[in-house]
């Protein structure tokens, strides 16, 4: 898997702004948060800037 690969290699995954995963998932700022806080989409807290990989965001495309 692509993951997979990712971390064998040591390749730094793509990290996405909360701005671009809504025009990457089509959904508001509200429907992210929310997906976000059931656990639907992981995120990840770089310093204070809340930030969604590559790989979560095709995990939840996979599950949608």
């Amino acid at each position: 898997c692509k993951q997979c690969l990712i971390i064998l290699l040591n390749i730094p995954e793509k990290n996405y702004s909360r701005d671009e995963v809504c025009k990457i998932l089509n959904i508001s700022k509200n429907t992210l948060w929310a997906k976000t806080k059931s656990g639907e989409i992981k995120a990840t807290h770089i310093g204070r800037r809340v930030v969604y990989s590559e790989s979560a965001i095709k995990d939840f495309r996979e599950c949608r």
